[in-house]
């Protein structure tokens, strides 16, 4: 019904609750119209997830309107759900020489979670990729793997793996609609680095 779209590094927590009214406005909605409430609870900046989680934490406190989080990984593999191989692994760039891997299972169109979220260091992360190359790639740090293993062939998503609203809206969906339990925690895999 509606989406906004700002790219903004910094004052996040400034402009989301002006985007978010601006929205509802547009689509002629009161927070009160309103049944489920989702968002991603990371892995990512452990500032943008924190204020996605207090926003989404205050409309449910004062709209009683439950709220459901789904994982950066699977919002960004949930892109390609239409995929040939039967096996999806998300890479997601952490910086500082580090990636946040899931593999998933392809199943129907639906995808199961094969392994939890990890944070690897690139130097390490062919131990944990299958021997076969039966696999799709996928995510922002998936050239990160070309660069660090040259000899390995890879099979890339062609998406722009970014983390799209409408992937964690029909997610969140679905798994409510399945009666699935979602946790609302953020995840935070390593401990922030101020400095």
């Amino acid at each position: 019904l509606s989406q906004i779209d700002q790219k903004n590094n910094s004052n996040q927590s400034e402009f989301l609750t002006t985007l978010l009214e601006e929205s509802l406005r547009q689509a002629k909605l009161d927070y009160y119209d309103l049944d489920l409430v989702a968002f991603t609870n990371g892995p990512a900046s452990f500032t943008s997830v924190r204020i996605g989680y207090i926003a989404a934490k205050m409309i449910n406190l004062c709209c009683k309107i439950p709220i459901t989080a789904i994982s950066s990984n699977m919002a960004v593999a949930s892109d390609y759900l239409n995929s040939k191989y039967s096996k999806i692994i998300t890479v997601l760039d952490a910086r500082l020489g580090d990636v946040f891997l899931q593999i998933f299972n392809l199943e129907n169109q639906n995808l199961v979670e094969d392994s939890e979220i990890i944070i690897v260091k690139i130097d390490d992360i062919e131990k944990y990729l299958p021997k076969d190359n039966n696999f799709l790639l996928v995510g922002s740090g998936k050239y990160l793997l070309s660069e660090k293993l040259p000899d390995r062939k890879f099979n890339f998503g062609q998406g722009c793996d970014i983390i799209k609203a409408k992937n964690i809206a029909n997610i969140a969906m679905k798994y409510n609609l399945d009666n699935n339990i979602i946790p609302d925690q953020p995840i935070y895999i390593r401990e922030p680095k101020i400095g």
